[in-house]
């Protein structure tokens, strides 16, 4: 378990607070205004790692930044999404409003998938391959469509040095030297391919099967332009379900058949220790910023402490595990 006492990570400071509560109440006033719909049916979807969502009319979705340092992140999201629009594969984007003058934060409205996400659905070949169909067709997208968004994860490595900064700058300033310490033991950034349009946080929780049983990605907070072996290498490492050999190569075999990338295989390779190790730096950074406020109310409600002291554990264990982080290393790190 990771060693995270309140006095370990904030010795000499005081925890601020969030200040910003999301209420019906406002996202009622919201749709009235940008939708002109009085008595619409108006309920809390959920709050991710970095929103909160409200569903009205199941017609759409109010989108709401509940990361209170992110300032830009609302803006970036509506690029993404227009420049996605006609492509099958996302949602629809109608309102974007930074005005907070009716909801006291950025916030978009998007299209409502009404289906069933991937969350502790068995892999299936099905799935699978849906999977690897839907992540191709994204891969295969022009990169001009994207030439406002800056290239945000074109090296992992360098993401994974922000993640480091930030984990210090909010009180974790042994746990980000241990960081540190280890990522110059990762010898390589990977071989960048050419840029192509990628997801950047392929999960179960953000696929969605609608209606007409189409997968569909959401939440693309974390699209951007990279190579496409990071996405893979997320799927492979993230996904909440393991991706065995055989499902590799089932993936593989499918995204093949609607993307040809002859040297991916080998980058996805080189891509798994170092985006490992870059989950794993934006765990523990999450659980400060949890600490200190600078997500909602609503996410520290949905998502309790514990859960992402968990996620972080998790990902500690799979770095050991894979040899990004020494045995010696581990034990500063964690205790039984």
């Amino acid at each position: 378990m990771l060693v995270i006492s309140k006095k370990q990570l904030y010795p000499n400071q005081t925890i601020k607070k969030a200040s910003v509560t999301i209420k019906t109440s406002d996202v009622k006033k919201a749709v009235e205004h940008h939708l002109h719909l009085p008595k619409a049916k108006i309920h809390l979807l959920g709050s991710g790692r970095s929103n909160t969502n409200f569903v009205v009319n199941n017609k759409y979705v109010v989108r709401i930044n509940a990361h209170l340092e992110e300032k830009d992140k609302i803006n970036k999201e509506f690029v993404v999404l227009k420049a996605l629009d006609g492509y099958n594969i996302a949602p629809k984007v109608f309102v974007k409003d930074t005005s907070k003058k009716l909801i006291p934060q950025d916030f978009l409205i998007i299209e409502y998938f009404d289906g069933t996400d991937l969350k502790n659905k068995r892999l299936s070949v099905k799935m699978i391959r849906d999977l690897a169909q839907l992540t191709a067709t994204l891969h295969s997208i022009s990169d001009t469509k994207l030439s406002k968004v800056k290239p945000s994860y074109q090296e992992v490595k360098v993401n994974i040095e922000r993640l480091i900064k930030r984990t210090a700058k909010h009180g974790g300033k042994s746990d980000s030297k241990f960081l540190f310490q280890n990522l110059i033991h990762l010898s390589t950034t990977g071989p960048q391919n050419k840029l192509a349009v990628v997801h950047g946080d392929i999960c179960d929780s953000n696929l969605v099967y609608d209606q007409q049983s189409q997968l569909r990605f959401i939440d693309f907070e974390s699209c951007g332009l990279s190579d496409p072996a990071y996405d893979i290498a997320d799927i492979f490492t993230g996904f909440g379900k393991t991706f065995s050999e055989k499902h590799q190569e089932l993936f593989y075999e499918e995204y093949f058949q609607h993307r040809k990338d002859p040297t991916l295989k080998r980058r996805v390779e080189v891509f798994i220790p170092l985006k490992l190790f870059e989950t794993l730096c934006w765990a523990v950074m999450h659980v400060y910023e949890i600490q200190q406020g600078i997500v909602s109310k609503e996410i520290q409600k949905t998502h309790p402490l514990h859960e992402h002291i968990d996620y972080a554990n998790l990902f500690l264990n799979k770095c050991k595990k894979t040899g990004i982080i020494s045995q010696s290393t581990y034990k500063l790190f964690s205790h039984n």
